[in-house]
């Protein structure tokens, strides 16, 4: 079960054919200033030779931007067990955790039963005086 994921950076889910379809529609929006970087012959059309070019272009800038989004860096997020689990978030192993809070807790068992002796001994003493 996975509890975490990391958003953005390498990781980014991308659609370069999307982002393409995008791109060209965003620049076909300026008509004057794609005709102005693509119509090579200056007919004021673009035809399908200029055409391939844009889209070549445009794929040249979505690579571009891709490459620059997965060079950040990701955001990782945790989020609560769906099923109601606690969890702790530790920079130590599982079993490097249980044998330290194993310790503690049989440490402070055994204070306890000191602590528990050292009651019924002074409990006792005062009640043989």
């Amino acid at each position: 079960m996975v509890f975490g994921k990391t958003e953005g950076g390498a990781g980014s889910a991308l659609d370069t054919a999307a982002d393409v379809g995008a791109l060209l529609t965003q620049w076909k929006q300026n008509k004057s200033k794609m005709l102005e970087q693509f119509d090579l012959n200056h007919d004021g059309q673009i035809d399908l030779k200029e055409w391939a070019l844009a889209r070549s272009a445009a794929q040249r800038e979505v690579g571009k931007q891709h490459r620059q989004i997965r060079g950040q860096p990701g955001v990782h997020l945790m989020r609560k067990p769906r099923d109601g689990r606690l969890f702790l978030l530790a920079n130590l192993s599982p079993e490097r955790l249980a044998r330290r809070y194993g310790f503690w807790t049989h440490l402070q068992l055994a204070i306890a039963a000191m602590a528990g002796a050292a009651l019924m001994f002074v409990a006792t003493s005062q009640a043989l005086h």
